[in-house]
Formats: C-alpha cells, sequence, structure tokens
C-alpha cells in the first residue's frame, strides 16, 4: 500500500481520517521529519544505543537494590532485533493533553519507540523531528476535549492505521504516553508458536491486559493504560464495522461529545459485536502471570489487595482485575508493558533492563 504524501519538516494535511473524528470536530495532520529513507520510523538518533550496545554496559547506581530487585526480575534474557524476517510491528504513542507531551515522546522515542518497525506519535503539540499525528480542534466544536482516551480520537487513530499502513505492518500497537513497552519481549510473545499459529490461520488477535468492567465476565476488554494491540485481520474486522452503532462513541449522560473515558471498552465492544466476533485473547503466562500492566514494575510486586479509601469495597483495579495474583506471581518475568509516570524513571528503567546481567 502506498505511503500518504508528505512534506518532509512540515504540516501536510491529510484530512479527516475518522467519521466519528468528523463529527467531533477533530482534523489530523502529518509532521515528518525530513530526508528519511523510511519516515515513519524514528530518527536513529533518537534511538540511542542499539539494544546490543546497551546490554554490553551496564550503568550501575541508578536505582535502590530493592528495585533493581524487581528490575532484574524483567530484564530481557536474549535480545531480539527487528532483522526483516519477524513480525512488523507499528507502535502507535499518544500524548494528546498532557503537559509533558513531548517530554514524554522524545524519551520514548529515546528509549523504546525507536524498537518498533513503525512509529507515530500522536499529539496536539508539534515537533518536526519526530513522526507526529497532529490533532487540532476546530472552532465549530470547543467543547471537545481533547484527551489521550478520548473516544472519537482512538477510532480515528485506529481507522488511519487501517487506511495507510494495513498492508505494512502485521501488529498494531496502541501505547498512552505514559507507557514504557519491552520490545524485545513484545517480539519473542508476538513470534511465540501460540500467537502465530493464529496469525498465519488468518485469525483476530486483540492482545493486552484483560479486564472485566465492574467485575462483569461478560464485559471483557482490554485497559488502555497497558497498552493494547490488534493484528491485521482484527483491524479489519473493526474497518468493517467502523460506521455501525455499535463503534460509535457513546457518552455518560451530561458528559461533553469527545470527553474522556471508556475508549478502551469502546474497542472491546466494536471488535466483541462484531461478525465473527473477536474477544479479548488470554495472554498470561502458563503460570497465569501477567504480561501487560498499568503500573511501575514495583508496584505491581509489592502492591497487595486493596480496599477503596474508608470502604469495605475493593479498588476499582482489584474489582476489575482477572484473577488477581500479588508477589511475583502477578507479573511474566517475559512481561511486555508498564505504566511509568515519571519520565526519568522511565530512562533509568529502560537503561536497568538491558544492561548485562554479569555487569
Amino acid at each position: 500500500m502506498k505511503r500518504p504524501t508528505v512534506r518532509f519538516g512540515a504540516t501536510a494535511q491529510l484530512g479527516l481520517i475518522a467519521c466519528c473524528a468528523a463529527a467531533a470536530g477533530v482534523h489530523s495532520d502529518v509532521v515528518q521529519a525530513g530526508g528519511r529513507r523510511d519516515p515513519y520510523a524514528i530518527p536513529s538518533k533518537y534511538g540511542g544505543a542499539t539494544r546490543t550496545q546497551r546490554a554490553k554496559a551496564c550503568s550501575g547506581g541508578l536505582m535502590d537494590d530493592n528495585i533493581q530487585q524487581v528490575v532484574d526480575y524483567f530484564r530481557p534474557t536474549k535480545l531480539v532485533e527487528a532483522d526483516g524476517k519477524g513480525v512488523r510491528i507499528m507502535c502507535v504513542l499518544v500524548v494528546l493533553g498532557m503537559d509533558t507531551a513531548e517530554e514524554r515522546a522524545r524519551a520514548a522515542a529515546e528509549t523504546w519507540l525507536s524498537q518498533c518497525d513503525g512509529a507515530l506519535i500522536v499529539s496536539d503539540t508539534v515537533n518536526s523531528e519526530i513522526p507526529t499525528v497532529l490533532y487540532s480542534q476546530t472552532a465549530a466544536f470547543d467543547s471537545i476535549h481533547v484527551q489521550p482516551d478520548s473516544q472519537p480520537i482512538v477510532m480515528a487513530e485506529w481507522k488511519k492505521l487501517h487506511d495507510d499502513f494495513l498492508s505494512e505492518f502485521d501488529y498494531f500497537l496502541m501505547a498512552h504516553g505514559t507507557n514504557y513497552v519491552i520490545v524485545d519481549h513484545l517480539r519473542e510473545y508476538l513470534n511465540s508458536e501460540e500467537i502465530s499459529s493464529y496469525t498465519n490461520r488468518g485469525a483476530p488477535l486483540y492482545l493486552g491486559r484483560r479486564m472485566a468492567v465492574g467485575g462483569n465476565p461478560n464485559l471483557v476488554y482490554n485497559q488502555y493504560s497497558a497498552t493494547y494491540i490488534l493484528n491485521q485481520r482484527a483491524l479489519e474486522h473493526m474497518a468493517i464495522n467502523f460506521d455501525l452503532r455499535h463503534c460509535r462513541p457513546v457518552y455518560p449522560q451530561g458528559a461533553a461529545a469527545g470527553s474522556k473515558g471508556l475508549a478502551d471498552v469502546l474497542v472491546s465492544r466494536c471488535l466483541r459485536r462484531s461478525k465473527p466476533p473477536v474477544h479479548a485473547f488470554e495472554t498470561k503466562d502458563k503460570e497465569g502471570r501477567e504480561r501487560f500492566h498499568l503500573y511501575e514494575p514495583e508496584t505491581h510486586v509489592r502492591r497487595e489487595a486493596t480496599l477503596h479509601e474508608g470502604s469495605k469495597m475493593k479498588s476499582w483495579y482489584d474489582m476489575y482485575s482477572i484473577n488477581l495474583k500479588f508477589g511475583y506471581d502477578c507479573c511474566s518475568p517475559k512481561s511486555i508493558s508498564f505504566g511509568i509516570q515519571d519520565v526519568k524513571m522511565m530512562r533509568d528503567l529502560d537503561n536497568a533492563l538491558h544492561c548485562a546481567r554479569d555487569a
């Protein structure tokens, strides 16, 4: 499929990229850096050291011993470089409506994002050196809240991926600005016999951190804060249903169109009600440990069952989680994603994860 025409180093208008975005008055442009052979790869200068180089030089003293012990548990045991023979992964980082959008985009580009085969950063600010899908608000719809998980934005992103990149990549990962992805583990998982057996026979896959709305087993979705992934076939299913009622944004009573909330649930509903239905795939390892996570590694490993403050009710996380485990049983050593609130911590985690075990 031919790439959309863009002007490097400038804003190139692509027009409205989804019905739901148009309805909300959301427009998108693509901003590219100049002169690269592949305009949808992060410039090499943002990639820092290669995985191999970084694995040979351990940066000590970044974390205290307790945190380092946790990080060691998740450190990749082998490097899975993109070699053109394995799966092709497009990674989309959404930093809309974030005060630290450029800082987070740069941190991601300099750590994990550059390890994907293709990458786009979705933002409402411009950095012409990094491939960016730029969203702007129109005067006709001033009430829209541009948020990373606003429903029109998320559905527009998926439509863009379908229209422009479907044939170029095997898997499409959607990440929040706070996410850190261990791409070595991601490639290993997507290349595994378990996953490739589904993709090779043309089955749709919707991968991520499975959670149940209010604990309802009939309303299972993949939580956006932990990243989630569609393969080519699943993205085709979603595209067929974009204009149908069950894929259209809905809002709580009294909420403004485009307001924050439940975009990940909408994606799940859109796929679940497609024909044939596509359900959130079980991504736990053989020991029942999760691969996709909402918080920092230490938070997951150290946490215990929690209640709402001043209440006997479970916290939303405990209530929505499916067969939640604690301690190191919570998480697969081959975990793929985490939520990292602090940009410095993201860089430190990246260095610590990829330093040599025997350093």
